[in-house]
């Protein structure tokens, strides 16, 4: 396989290897009664701290805000999280896990952790290890391109 075929091969293989992720991630948390979206955010506030602002949240999530602020509204509703002011920034909002949101997070974790282990338990260690170490290249490449693109315009 030639140098073209290769990196042509690994980009094309980005976005159905996530689909199938998340696809089966859903599965997975599908039996704590909440959609992917919100448990998804609920993870993502507990694994990046108390009173994270939701802004952070969407650049964490690599998703445009109004998509996590509904998440939140409806994690809010179920009473897994609330939101407050952020001081001295009257448009930003802090968002923080209730009890039920935590353990939400910790049932999510252990979900998905089962899951990742019977995907993937079986894979030799450097495989993981160079997999990951590919995808972080990749996207500190593609990240650096994008600021080098955006300087040229």
């Amino acid at each position: 396989m030639n140098a073209e075929t290769r990196l042509h091969t690994l980009t094309n293989s980005l976005h159905p290897a996530r689909r199938a992720w998340f696809e089966a991630v859903s599965l997975a948390l599908a039996e704590l009664g909440v959609s992917m979206q919100v448990a998804f955010a609920v993870l993502l506030v507990s694994r990046l701290g108390a009173e994270v602002q939701q802004k952070i949240l969407a650049a964490e999530a690599g998703v445009n805000a109004s998509v996590v602020a509904r998440a939140l509204d409806q994690a809010e509703k179920a009473g897994l999280l609330a939101r407050k002011d952020v001081r001295g920034d009257r448009r930003s909002k802090a968002v923080v896990l209730l009890p039920a949101g935590q353990n939400l997070a910790r049932q999510a974790e252990a979900a998905i952790e089962d899951l990742r282990e019977a995907v993937l338990g079986d894979l030799p260690p450097q495989d993981v290890e160079i997999a990951a170490e590919v995808l972080r290249s990749l996207e500190g490449r593609a990240q650096k391109w994008v600021r080098g693109a955006r300087k040229a315009r």
